[in-house]
């Protein structure tokens, strides 16, 4: 049957339930697969095999799993987007305002545009089966949904309450899901009802999640957001618009903060104030060392006095230092175009080493932090491969550099020999 409609030689999926996307994959391979599993399930079902009714997809059901698959696609890619060896933690706030635009397009749009082979390509059906793949248009639900009032006439959507209520049943067990998707009026607005369902269910999930709210109210990431330099100009577009002069001030000097905390006050510039200090106030402490010199007595006595000149000053020049810093980082147009949105961030901040010294360590030290625990699960695969029911008597020691040579093999040189061992006794 695959050969017949041109169909790859894929076998079907079955999900996992620990893992989300898994259910995603089996949909997209089941869609793929759509004519050859129709056509194997109406055959088997008009011949009885085995004695058993296996049933079908209706067009429907058919609809609502492609449209599952539009909604779900865009929280697979940011899954796997975070979960590369080079994510910063600088991707998650992005990801999460692009995911909710995502969402908003296809509330706007509300139709996945029907593919133009379905009508095309040819079906094969068993005798008296050609009845059973018209969908029964006869649905109840109506209440939960009204014409929209807005845009084509007759484009059903569901209203806010349905959508609460339908959900809050579902969990409960009092409504069946089929119930709650069922839709008059044509394919074309049944689709469009289906696909806004799903991806308003979607956007109340991401916007009212705890763990996505916490994430939005942290400072560190919007600081990671602000360093990374694909990012710098575009932070403004992710705050409310009323709100995001004030937030930018912010940021920014939280930013200036986080610096002065992790660089307090470097030692070249203590040593290079110090003896100044030390030289100003010299001749005052030479010359009334002198016992019997009045007139040096006389000089140190109206001499100003400002033992913490030193100090404040230099605080005070550190703070400005940084200030500096900071907003030549956020003023460097030339630089920003440089950059490309595929490029590596580390990279950027080590060739600034030398510029912003201070800004480029800090920024190295908060981008290296992974935005998802997946390199960790990762590690300990790899030491689960290291130790084998075979390979058990290694101690601790070779385990832990077995597993960093296998996590780090990609940046070891292949032109490293292993060194030859001593064959003498």
């Amino acid at each position: 049957m695959q050969r017949q409609h041109s169909l790859p030689p894929h076998r079907l999926i079955c999900d996992l339930p620990t893992r989300w996307n898994s259910t995603l994959h089996m949909v997209e391979r089941l869609v793929e697969q759509r004519w050859a599993v129709s056509n194997y399930l109406l055959e088997h079902s008009a011949r009885g095999t085995q004695g058993a009714d296996l049933g079908y997809f209706s067009a429907e059901q058919w609809q609502q799993m492609r449209q599952l698959c539009q909604v779900l696609a865009p929280f697979e890619q940011a899954t796997r987007f975070v979960s590369r060896d080079n994510a910063c933690l600088s991707d998650v706030i992005p990801l999460v305002f692009l995911l909710k635009r995502t969402l908003d397009g296809l509330l706007e749009e509300g139709d996945v545009p029907e593919e133009e082979e379905e009508e095309s390509r040819p079906r094969r059906q068993a005798e008296g089966a050609e009845e059973e793949m018209v969908p029964d248009e006869e649905d109840e639900g109506e209440e939960d949904w009204v014409p929209a009032q807005h845009g084509e006439q007759g484009t059903c959507h569901p209203t806010t309450p349905a959508i609460v209520r339908g959900w809050e049943g579902t969990e409960q067990g009092q409504v069946e899901p089929d119930d709650l998707l069922h839709l008059e009026g044509s394919q074309e607005e049944v689709g469009r009802g289906h696909l806004f369902y799903m991806a308003a269910h979607m956007q109340t999930c991401l916007r009212s999640d705890p763990r996505v709210c916490s994430i939005k109210d942290r400072e560190d990431y919007w600081v990671a957001t602000l360093l990374d330099p694909r990012y710098k100009g575009k932070v403004g577009e992710f705050l409310v618009p009323s709100q995001r002069e004030r937030r930018m001030g912010q940021l920014r000097k939280a930013l200036c903060s986080k610096l002065v905390e992790a660089f307090p006050q470097s030692d070249t510039s203590q040593a290079s104030t110090t003896p100044h200090t030390q030289q100003r106030r010299g001749p005052s402490s030479s010359s009334s060392s002198k016992g019997g010199d009045l007139m040096g007595v006389w000089k140190s006595f109206f001499e100003p006095q400002r033992p913490a000149a030193g100090p404040v000053s230099t605080q005070s020049h550190h703070q400005q230092r940084v200030e500096h810093m900071v907003a030549d980082y956020m003023g460097s147009v030339s630089v920003q175009d440089a950059i490309r949105p595929d490029d590596d961030p580390m990279h950027y901040w080590v060739s600034r080493l030398d510029q912003w010294p201070e800004l480029a360590q800090y920024a190295l030290e908060v981008l290296a932090c992974p935005p998802a625990s997946v390199l960790s699960e990762r590690v300990f695969s790899a030491a689960g491969g290291v130790v084998t029911e075979k390979r058990t008597r290694l101690s601790t020691g070779s385990v832990d550099k077995l597993t960093f040579i296998k996590m780090n093999e990609a940046w070891i040189s292949g032109d490293i020999q292993v060194p030859i061992a001593d064959s003498r006794d």
